[in-house]
């Protein structure tokens, strides 16, 4: 039970960053939320980084779903394991550098709480 509710909320914050990064790309003013936010709207010679990471968070998606049992891509336990444990780390760091590194306060107090809530499924998840 808590290894559902755990996916539901990692994939519902996963495809909310997926979103922020295609409307980021598609020139919407919201770049105060990622990359240390520099700049409002994100300069077109910057916005491969948001086609990058909305990959990302999409396979994100994906490999947690699959932790989750709830689908059969990978066909490999060990393979979902590695890459769900990259994301908790990456996850569990991304805590610290969007809480001290960043000089956005929309970055700060919105994606390091949200970094922390997916560590924390992260973590639920994994035992």
């Amino acid at each position: 039970m808590v290894d559902n509710i755990a996916i539901v909320i990692s994939v519902i914050i996963l495809l909310g960053m997926a979103v922020l990064h295609i409307l980021l790309l598609l020139g919407f003013p919201l770049g105060e939320y990622v990359l240390g936010g520099e700049n409002r709207v994100m300069p077109k010679n910057k916005r491969y980084l948001n086609v990058i990471f909305s990959a990302i968070w999409l396979f994100a998606i994906i490999v947690y779903l699959e932790k989750g049992g709830l689908i059969g891509f990978f066909n490999s336990p060990l393979l979902t394991d590695i890459l769900f444990i990259i994301f908790t780390v990456f996850f569990g760091l991304a805590i610290f550098s969007n809480a001290f590194a960043t000089s956005s306060k929309r970055e700060k107090y919105v994606m390091t709480p949200l970094c922390i809530i997916i560590f924390v499924c992260s973590v639920l998840m994994f035992f």
